[in-house]
């Protein structure tokens, strides 16, 4: 009788365990950043979102897919109502409109084109601040700045924060000297 209690009770507990090992394996994270370039700037160059994608992976540890999409409204609706993508880039114009609450804005990037306009990285609002934070500094890292100036963009930049200028020093020029008589 006690044998088959201990019996019954160690397969509960290796179903348990297997069940929690197979869930936590299920758990595998990975981050979908969608793009929506349009015709304002930013391109989506199958070789500049794969290096964009190798570059967050390695900042992030984590898988991360980057899809684009022909228009923001379906980025958006990807992001907020299917919930399939994790973080869109889209036009800042797109953001204009939108309902509060929504989705964050949480960088700007900048394009390369003068004649573009300014590009804004959003997420769901209830994306863990602690992952928000990793995702934040990892585009800001120098190494996601080169995979997403292959992509068009010149800087990314917290919300609102201009363009960082590049100052060019200019020697100053040496006085001439002439000489005139009188």
């Amino acid at each position: 009788m006690l044998m088959t209690l201990l019996s019954r009770h160690n397969l509960r507990i290796f179903i348990s365990v297997t069940l929690l090992l197979f869930l936590c394996s299920a758990a595998h994270t990975k981050t979908v950043v969608g793009l929506a370039p349009g015709n304002s700037g930013l391109t989506s160059d199958q070789q500049a979102t794969t290096h964009l994608a190798r570059t967050l992976g390695s900042q992030l540890q984590e898988e991360v897919i980057v899809r684009s999409f022909d228009d923001p409204a379906t980025l958006y609706t990807w992001l907020t109502r299917f919930r399939e993508v994790d973080v869109a880039i889209l036009p800042a114009t797109a953001l204009k409109g939108l309902p509060a609450g929504t989705i964050m804005h949480v960088l700007d990037i900048h394009p390369n084109r003068k004649a573009a306009g300014l590009f804004a990285v959003a997420v769901r609002p209830e994306m863990p601040p602690s992952q928000r934070s990793r995702l934040k500094t990892a585009l800001l890292d120098p190494l996601s700045g080169e995979a997403l100036s292959q992509l068009g963009a010149s800087a990314v930049v917290p919300p609102g924060t201009p363009v960082p200028v590049k100052k060019v020093s200019i020697p100053a020029q040496k006085p001439v000297r002439t000489s005139q008589t009188i």
